[in-house]
């Protein structure tokens, strides 16, 4: 990090110039436009924040642009006590929670906005890289700093103040066309995620289990967490199960924001699961799950939950279904709810994204993994074997054919003829004529 000033002075035209959020400190750091996310600490003391986005303090896990939306569903979660539970819970430390959310998002819609303003009426200084705005009366010409035109830093906001940035910087007093300056591009920018009805607060993901994760307060018994995981963006490594989530006021930090996993986030769909696999139907993100009925009906969306075991394996999808992949796309699934609801669904093709195993402990989902892998292990070497023996009988083939230029050297008992040694002059004397 350097100074705020110093950092406009060397930035390039890729870089973009990230302040200290903490609003008495002058210090910033220089960052490549379009880079990754990474953790910036600040001399000035201040929490580690995200270089990309200016978060603090930074976010290990979760996308820039949907984490203000993470932030509202959390808040939203926190705010409905569906079963209450949150009754016994600390209310001073609940209530402390509830505003340390409402005012992160409100930092962060100011944050938003200003960086909005700029865009519209900021371009960038070619001098400096300062984000200058143009003054009334001014068409043609602003000036960095003064007389044409107002100038702030890339992080503080509209020249009438705002909350993004620290304090206002005097411009470099370059002169220069306003049509030629680059636009200013907005630091942060939020995507809106799916709202969560009040159904799939109390009913999604209840019976999933993420099997290779443990609570972090109660532990889960060993097999994992059943039901929404509750994932803090902010730490490495601190999730936690429904029933713990509403301790997190009292021993976990108020401001931290945690994302809720639903679905558990294994890829099983990378793996071939076994025939007779016990399976269930689950959305992958906004998508709910699809399939395709054997019955001969088009592709359409099927009932969240269903359980089913796997019947065969299917490598592309019917063309019912309008949807072309390469490998292994899905499997064919009988489900096992008779009831007349679901009697419609008897079986179908679906793809593999939107299935998951039915698990009830660690060791069985370790025992499913064994397996799968150590069929994929089996049949990768059965189908080397049969390209190398289909390449044995060409070359027998070839090697028995009349007019061949390959001998046969199993006859020969390894010698090879003067016919071979002819051919091969042949291609040299062809070689080194082409080299010519």
């Amino acid at each position: 990090t350097v100074a705020a000033s110093a950092a406009m002075a060397m930035a390039g035209a890729r870089e973009v110039v990230v302040q200290c959020p903490r609003r008495s400190c002058s210090n910033a750091v220089l960052v490549q436009r379009g880079a990754k996310r990474f953790a910036c600490s600040c001399p000035c003391g201040s929490q580690p924040f995200c270089a990309r986005c200016r978060e603090e303090p930074y976010h290990l896990h979760g996308d820039c642009g949907e984490l203000q939306a993470i932030r509202e569903r959390w808040l939203s979660w926190v705010s409905e006590d569906l079963d209450g539970s949150r009754a016994e819970a600390n209310v001073q430390a609940y209530d402390e929670q509830v505003q340390a959310l409402r005012d992160s998002i409100c930092r962060r819609a100011e944050l938003e906005a200003d960086e909005k303003w700029k865009e519209q009426n900021c371009r960038l200084c070619p001098c400096c890289r300062r984000a200058v705005s143009k003054a009334c009366g001014q068409e043609s010409f602003a000036i960095c700093g003064g007389g044409g035109g107002s100038s702030s830093s890339s992080t503080s906001p509209r020249p009438s103040g705002g909350s993004g940035g620290s304090q206002n910087l005097t411009g470099c007093s370059y002169r220069f066309r306003w049509a030629d300056a680059a636009p200013y591009e907005a630091l942060v920018e939020s995507r809106p995620l799916p709202l969560l009805s009040t159904e799939d607060m109390q009913q999604r993901g209840r019976a999933s289990r993420h099997v290779f994760i443990d609570c972090s307060i109660c532990g889960s018994g060993g097999n994992g967490i059943l039901g929404p995981r509750f994932r803090c963006v902010h730490c490495a490594d601190f999730s936690v199960c429904s029933v713990c989530e509403p301790r997190l006021a009292e021993v976990h930090a108020h401001g931290h924001v945690f994302e809720i996993l639903f679905e558990a986030n294994l890829a099983w769909e990378g793996i071939r699961l076994p025939i007779g696999t016990s399976v269930r139907l689950v959305r992958r993100g906004a998508t709910l799950p699809w399939g395709t009925p054997t019955d001969g009906e088009e592709a359409r969306v099927l009932p969240e939950g269903l359980i089913g075991k796997v019947a065969s394996v299917v490598t592309s999808p019917s063309p019912r279904a309008r949807r072309r992949r390469r490998g292994a796309w899905g499997y064919c699934v009988d489900f096992e709810d008779t009831s007349p609801a679901w009697a419609a669904f008897a079986a179908a093709e679906v793809p593999a994204v939107h299935l998951e195993p039915v698990l009830h402990s660690r060791a069985e989902a370790e025992a499913l993994l064994s397996r799968a892998l150590g069929a994929d292990a089996a049949e990768s070497r059965a189908r080397k074997q049969e390209q190398a023996l289909e390449m044995q009988r060409c070359l027998m083939a070839a090697a028995s054919s009349p007019g061949s230029p390959f001998p046969s050297l199993w006859s020969s008992g390894g010698a090879a003829p003067s016919r071979l040694r002819n051919w091969r002059r042949t291609l040299f004397e062809l070689s080194d004529s082409d080299g010519d």
